[in-house]
């Protein structure tokens, strides 16, 4: 993607932060090294407010903040052995539907349309925060469940849709 930009606009560009590959949505670029590492610096200051959508599975609640500390994986070490770091992400249902297919024992299957708005930055903080709450977003082949997760194509279950920053001259609202 990077070198698809760079080719598109004859310059050279510079990722300010990523998303994990089963995520879609805005990816923030800049047109040099110093802009780029004063942007990747306010997200890792929390000073950019992110939002995501995701489907969820079950009728998720109207809003709630979830305050799950969680444990870093980092594949080297048991992650009993990982110290919990706090984490908080606020969530607000936007929709829910119920469709007439049996899941295993339940008559029908639910799901809701979620905004996530991670609060602190912890990897994969969004889906296992859901996934701990009773709410796996679907498609996640790791926390959800396979059987959900065939309603959607793998990359539709998240959408990273706003960031929100002002910058002065650039405000990048949503």
């Amino acid at each position: 993607m990077l070198q698809r930009l760079r080719d598109q606009i004859g310059k050279r560009v510079y990722p300010v932060h990523r998303l994990d590959r089963p995520t879609s949505g805005v990816i923030v670029f800049a047109l040099s090294s110093a802009v780029a590492g004063l942007l990747s610096e306010m997200f890792s200051e929390r000073q950019v407010e992110k939002r995501y959508l995701a489907v969820v599975r079950g009728k998720a609640p109207e809003s709630e903040r979830l305050d799950y500390p969680l444990r870093e994986e980092d594949g080297t070490r048991p992650k009993a052995e990982m110290p919990a770091m706090p984490a908080m992400t606020d969530i607000r249902r936007l929709d829910s539907v119920e469709l007439p297919v049996q899941v295993d024992r339940y008559p029908v299957a639910r799901y809701s349309l979620v905004e996530a708005r991670p609060l602190t930055g912890r990897r994969h903080q969004i889906r296992r925060h859901l996934s701990r709450r009773g709410y796996p977003i679907v498609g996640d082949a790791k926390h959800g469940k396979s059987v959900h997760n065939r309603f959607l194509p793998s990359r539709w279950g998240r959408h990273a849709y706003c960031w929100r920053r002002p910058i002065w001259p650039l405000i990048i609202l949503c």
